[in-house]
C-alpha cells in the first residue's frame, strides 16, 4: 500500500501546505479531478463554519423574549416527542433516535455506555467532594461507599427525588449538604462485598 502511494502523483493543498497523493483518500472528487483544499482542511473548515452557524442561531434565540423562547421550546419538544414515538416503534434507540436497540431494551449500547460513563463520573465527583472515604471505618474503595443521610431519612428522600444518579444530581445542585458516612458493607450486607471486605467490616 505504501509503495502504491509513493508512486501516485501528488497534489498540493494550499491550506495546510502539504503534498498529498492524488487519491480519493485525501481529496474530494470534482469531475475528472480533485478539488482543493484536501479532505482534512475542508472538514476543519466545515466544523468552524458549523460552529459559527450554531452560535448565530443561539444568539438569535436568546435575543427573543421569554414568552417567545417558551413557545419555540414547546414546538421543539413536541416535534422531538413525535419523532421519538416513530423511531421507538421502528426499534430505534429512544435516546439518540439513530441506532437500533436489542430486543427488550429502550436505548442502544452506545447510549448505555455513555450514560454509565457519565453516571460513574458523577459518583466519583460526589465521593471526592465528601472526602472519598468512610467517616466511621476509613474504607476508601469506591465500590464499598455510599451516601448516608445524617437524619436517617434516606428512604423518604429517595421516594421524592429518586435514587442513584438522581440523588447525586440533587446533591451537586443543592451544594453537597450530606456526607459519606457508611460503607455499603454496613448498610446492605452482601452488596458488592468480597471475602476481604467482609472480614474488614467494622464491628
Amino acid at each position: 500500500m505504501d509503495r502504491i502511494l509513493q508512486d501516485t502523483a501528488k497534489k498540493h493543498c494550499p491550506n495546510c501546505d502539504r503534498d498529498l497523493p492524488e487519491t480519493s483518500q485525501y481529496w474530494h472528487r470534482k469531475g475528472s479531478g480533485f478539488r482543493v483544499p484536501c479532505k482534512s482542511c475542508r472538514h476543519d473548515d466545515y466544523l468552524a463554519h458549523n460552529k459559527e452557524i450554531i452560535q448565530q442561531h443561539r444568539n438569535a434565540f436568546f435575543a427573543k423574549s421569554p414568552e417567545e423562547q417558551g413557545k419555540i421550546r414547546d414546538r421543539w419538544n413536541r416535534q422531538y416527542r413525535e419523532r421519538s414515538v416513530v423511531k421507538r416503534q421502528a426499534g430505534m434507540c429512544s435516546k439518540c433516535l439513530a441506532s437500533p436497540t436489542e430486543s427488550g431494551r429502550l436505548i442502544c449500547d452506545q447510549c448505555r455506555a455513555d450514560q454509565k460513563r457519565w453516571s460513574d463520573q458523577l459518583r466519583d465527583e460526589i465521593l471526592a467532594t465528601y472526602g472519598d472515604r468512610c467517616v466511621q471505618c476509613g474504607e476508601a474503595r469506591p465500590e464499598f461507599l455510599s451516601v448516608d443521610h445524617i437524619d436517617n431519612g434516606g428512604a423518604n428522600h429517595r421516594r421524592i427525588i429518586g435514587g442513584g444518579h438522581r440523588l447525586y444530581r440533587w446533591l451537586r445542585k443543592s451544594g453537597f449538604p450530606r456526607r459519606v458516612s457508611n460503607c455499603s458493607a454496613r448498610i446492605v450486607i452482601g452488596s458488592n462485598m468480597s471475602a476481604e471486605s467482609s472480614e474488614k467490616k467494622p464491628t
